[in-house]
């Protein structure tokens, strides 16, 4: 395995050909679904933007958030025909932000205070390594002083991020990354969420061995099924097979 580390903007992390957790884990679903998502990403909401603000507010430098956000008016939904048409003229790498999300980010940052984050050398760090022969990459939060891979997310569903973390496969990416950074021998993997409504309340999650191990195998599997894929050309979607309820 061989592995690098450095630091990427998100721009030029995404350009990145090597392949990343979240556009591995659509072929965990069928490989009929992982060749869809290919074609057809999915479409940012309010609360995917009020996240991407917050983080950079919370991770990053001001002047990142200068050059990578731009304002813009929002009155029904980032999905409207009008703001589409404002995206496609951003240039590329940057993305919208509203007053809503601008007001609402900063009364979020007001409860992290409390929140004890490493030099900026360890923080948005993209580590790239390889998984059954292909290139794989992920981008650190942050890599705590005691050894934790952390993950900031923002969610409006705070009492039920045990169900989050299952229905998004965060497990899935617990184990991408700790794999991605094996070589920083990283002690687990953390989950700080936060919540998008007042009062802004957060916890942490962490990944036991168990479930980690369970993860894993689901990797495995998805490896499985992608290489078989390509072999034979076929992108099948869901098996058949009756489901017992």
């Amino acid at each position: 395995m061989t592995f690098t580390s450095e630091y990427m903007t998100d721009a030029e992390y995404f350009a990145h050909p090597a392949m990343n957790q979240s556009g591995f884990k659509p072929i965990l679903k069928s490989a009929l679904y992982y060749q869809y998502r290919l074609d057809e990403p999915l479409q940012p909401s309010h609360e995917i933007g009020l996240g991407k603000v917050c983080h950079c507010k919370f991770l990053e430098s001001e002047d990142e958030f200068r050059d990578r956000f731009v304002f813009y008016n929002l009155t029904k939904g980032v999905k409207t025909k009008k703001c589409t048409e404002f995206m496609a003229k951003l240039n590329k790498g940057q993305e919208i932000y509203t007053q809503s999300m601008l007001d609402t980010s900063k009364n979020m940052l007001k409860n992290l205070d409390d929140i004890e984050l490493p030099g900026h050398h360890m923080r948005e760090f993209t580590g790239i390594s390889t998984m059954r022969g292909f290139a794989v990459k992920a981008k650190a939060d942050w890599f705590d002083d005691d050894g934790w891979l952390w993950d900031y997310k923002t969610t409006s569903k705070l009492d039920k991020f045990e169900w989050v973390i299952r229905d998004f496969g965060y497990d899935i990416q617990a184990m991408w990354y700790l794999s991605v950074f094996a070589e920083l021998e990283p002690k687990g993997f953390k989950i700080l969420a936060q919540s998008t409504t007042r009062p802004h309340d957060k916890r942490i999650f962490e990944f036991t061995p168990e479930t980690l191990m369970k993860a894993q195998q689901e990797i495995i599997r998805g490896f499985d099924l992608y290489e078989q894929c390509l072999e034979s050309g076929d992108w099948p979607g869901r098996s058949l097979e009756p489901t017992l309820v």
